[in-house]
């Protein structure tokens, strides 16, 4: 391992306590008795945090399977090497990382801070810029897989293909697509809600001549120079795709179905001094942390009240830059959305908006009419194409049912009981389904923070259940249904109030409009919520 990852974690670690300590020495003798006396419990808190966890009585009888390792999956396998359970990750590709090993499109980035989209017990001081790019976060998660010493517990190449209860045992029984079967007490299903590709189903999609695949399975061997090129979509990895291609590609086309809010992206590369200071005092850098935290946090208001004079200000802030950057009236018209800002999710770019200027960038937003073996028809006329790529997102549902689970009723799996608006208590539990973890579940993401924080809390509040089984010897828990029942009714009832709510939006709708992917709270109250830990909640054996 690198070495300056293991001092800058020393340093992260134990330079508070050491620099505490001597504030304390210092005080003491200058007869500051009082104010030394104001130290001691920040050192008595730093000691805290950083003594281990005590691992469980009997934890090595218990073991776990992991499914997935992007962040989730990493991160519930270092809360289960903390309590002292034994886990295999069983990962479907050839490397860890997930969204960062998966996705390799050109421009592929993360659209919230840096030092805001890490793992807050394995921080980054060497973030090369505000906002990381996937090589960067995908080397990060080795960095961090290498720490903890997860490498010798990550099976490649085992894609799950089911998990089966044994009520004798009171084991899952978990076999992959190669046939080996794995046998453990708990599983986390980490595999989250972004990676299997929505793909469009127009007519005539599969008669088109040219090269065509999803900007998630991008294809390398594709030279796209001087070619003209089709890209679907204007979400999140539309925005970062189409400056890129803009610059080697012959003619773009963007084939837009519903405009994109988008922002200007203050993207500058990190100082050496802020380098240098961050590593070098890591209370600085954990500061500058909780001061990103706490300025998207202070959104989620605004998310609650679209219709509030503050909430309308920023539209017509963001509305008034894209008129700015665009200039052309009826560029202006197609490329900004007429749907509450916040209804879908805001993206960050300073090179999105003006890719359009340039000669070779057109827009369409005509609709789909088929696809032809040359090209795209829309109503508006035909479209001659030599490749196109689809930025058209991800099927959460397809995601959260990546394979078969069957629980105490052998005749329903998940995908069958969770239909199209799955439902789990805090995302994580689903009754009939003991021991069995859905990280990312329903009702868990957010649009306003980091969603790494989201991820950590669930991760937290799965393992704390976990310690707490393996304490009291208990062979399953299994969330009672009324419990469930009313933790969805509270959620139901809250997303109404949610700007997501005011707008048709795929991404987090299913076709009755419920809105079941997202968390109607803010993520403080998320982390408050999964602090408990009450047995009565569950049936437990």
């Amino acid at each position: 391992m690198d070495w300056k990852i293991q001092l800058w974690m020393w340093n992260y670690n134990y330079g508070p306590l050491v620099y505490l300590s001597l504030l304390f020495y210092m005080l003491w003798n200058i007869s500051l008795n009082l104010l030394a006396f104001l130290v001691l419990p920040l050192i008595v808190f730093q000691v805290y945090q950083i003594m281990p966890r005590r691992q469980a009585s009997g934890a090595n009888k218990y073991n776990a399977i992991v499914v997935g390792s992007g962040i989730a999956g990493l991160c519930s396998a270092v809360k289960l090497q903390e309590i002292g359970v034994h886990f295999t990750v069983l990962e479907k590709g050839k490397h860890l990382g997930g969204t960062w090993w998966w996705n390799t499109y050109p421009g592929a980035a993360c659209d919230v801070r840096s030092h805001l989209y890490c793992i807050s017990f394995f921080p980054n001081p060497w973030w090369s810029r505000a906002y990381a790019k996937g090589p960067e976060i995908h080397q990060y998660l080795k960095d961090f897989a290498t720490y903890f010493n997860l490498h010798p517990h990550i099976k490649y190449n085992q894609k799950v293909s089911r998990c089966k209860w044994n009520p004798e045992l009171f084991k899952w029984d978990v076999t992959t697509d190669d046939g080996s079967v794995y046998t453990a007490n708990f599983v986390i299903s980490a595999c989250g809600q972004l990676h299997a590709p929505k793909m469009p189903t127009y007519k005539g999609l599969e008669s088109f001549n040219g090269p065509k695949f999803h900007n998630t399975q991008w294809d390398h061997s594709v030279d796209l120079t001087g070619k003209r090129v089709g890209v679907l979509g204007t979400g999140a990895s539309g925005v970062q795709v189409v400056p890129q291609l803009a610059k080697q590609v012959d003619q773009l086309y963007v084939f837009q179905r519903t405009a994109t809010w988008v922002v200007p992206k203050f993207d500058p590369e990190t100082s050496y001094w802020k380098l240098a200071i961050f590593s070098l005092l890591p209370i600085t850098m954990t500061l500058y942390r909780w001061v990103l935290f706490w300025q998207s946090e202070m959104r989620f208001p605004l998310m609650l009240k679209p219709d509030s004079p503050k909430a309308k200000m920023i539209g017509q802030n963001i509305a008034g830059h894209h008129a700015h950057v665009l200039k052309d009236p009826e560029m202006i018209r197609k490329l900004t959305p007429t749907y509450n800002v916040g209804c879908k999710r805001i993206t960050p770019s300073s090179f999105y908006l003006e890719s359009f200027a340039k000669p070779n960038v057109y827009v369409e937003t005509g609709k789909i009419a088929e696809v032809t073996c040359d090209g795209i028809t829309t109503e508006n006329g035909h479209t001659q194409l030599d490749a196109i790529i689809f930025a058209t997102g991800f099927d959460r549902l397809r995601s959260m049912n990546a394979f078969e689970v069957i629980g105490q009723d052998p005749k329903i799996n998940l995908c069958q009981a969770w239909g199209e608006a799955p439902q789990a208590y805090m995302g994580l539990f689903m009754s009939g389904y003991p021991n069995y973890f859905t990280i990312s579940g329903p009702n868990t993401s957010t649009a306003h923070n980091s969603v790494i924080f989201s991820l950590e809390c669930q991760t937290t509040h799965a393992v704390n259940y976990i310690a707490q089984m393996v304490q009291s010897e208990l062979k399953s828990l299994d969330i009672k249904p009324e419990v469930t029942a009313d933790h969805m009714g509270k959620i139901r009832a809250r997303t109404p109030l949610h700007v997501f709510s005011t707008c048709v939006n795929e991404a987090y709708q299913n076709a009755q409009g419920v809105l079941w992917p997202m968390w109607p709270y803010s993520m403080v109250y998320l982390w408050w919520r999964s602090m408990e830990c009450d047995l009565s909640l569950f049936d437990v054996k």
